[in-house]
């Protein structure tokens, strides 16, 4: 039985399913799709009225009570009264201004001025390269995260809730923080932004190593081939 997560196999193999079957298969990222990319970066700070020395933090995920779209927001409130200059770009679905709920939640925060809903954005490797740090802000619920691992091979220093996987795809190039904690979100979103240029590009040269090196398709699909062959 193949999982995609170790948590998702420890879940099943609690509700009955045979330990000694089960196989854990971590997904993996075309890192030529998923890349670096200063023209895209440039182009959506372009489109969205960003300028390029903005510090924009990205979040990328549904509209849904376990993503943590709240505990994040109120993270960049505190976040903003320390550091000038920052925008948060918001995207996935319902994640835009038909949102009343999310809406009125941004609005009663003060934060209009310093949020970004985008909707669902198709060629998603195009707007993760405008970011300065990704953030997976989950409260409970997550496996393997394909947007934090989307995000490192964009080169993207991430920040993630120890919730599933996040910690082990994470690994050394990225902080981990715990779930629904705006306070310690706060705090690493503010250890990140008094980083040098220098150490960013350190943070994200091993982001996309990570990935490139643990986590590739082709790395993904060799696995799968072995696993399937040897039955």
């Amino acid at each position: 039985i193949s999982y995609n997560s170790k948590i998702a196999a420890g879940q099943h193999i609690g509700l009955g399913f045979p330990a000694d079957k089960a196989e854990v298969i971590a997904n993996g990222f075309d890192t030529t799709q998923f890349r670096p990319n200063l023209i895209s970066r440039g182009k959506w700070r372009e489109k969205l009225g960003i300028e390029f020395d903005t510090f924009v933090v990205g979040h990328v995920a549904r509209y849904h009570p376990m993503k943590g779209h709240k505990t994040l927001l109120k993270a960049i409130r505190q976040f903003s009264q320390r550091a000038p200059n920052i925008k948060l770009v918001m995207a996935g679905r319902d994640v835009d201004i038909a949102n009343r709920e999310l809406k009125s939640f941004i609005a009663a925060h003060n934060l209009e001025h310093l949020v970004v809903l985008l909707g669902e954005v198709p060629e998603i490797e195009t707007l993760n390269p405008m970011f300065d740090v990704s953030v997976s802000s989950s409260i409970w619920g997550e496996g393997f995260s394909n947007t934090l691992g989307e995000s490192m091979a964009c080169g993207i220093p991430v920040i993630a809730t120890n919730v599933g996987d996040s910690a082990m795809l994470v690994g050394d190039a990225g902080i981990v923080v715990e779930p629904n904690n705006p306070d310690s979100l706060a705090h690493s979103l503010w250890s990140l932004y008094q980083e040098t240029e220098a150490e960013r590009i350190e943070i994200s040269r091993r982001a996309r190593a990570r990935i490139v090196n643990q986590f590739s398709i082709d790395r993904m699909v060799t696995t799968y081939e072995k696993f399937f062959t040897q039955y």
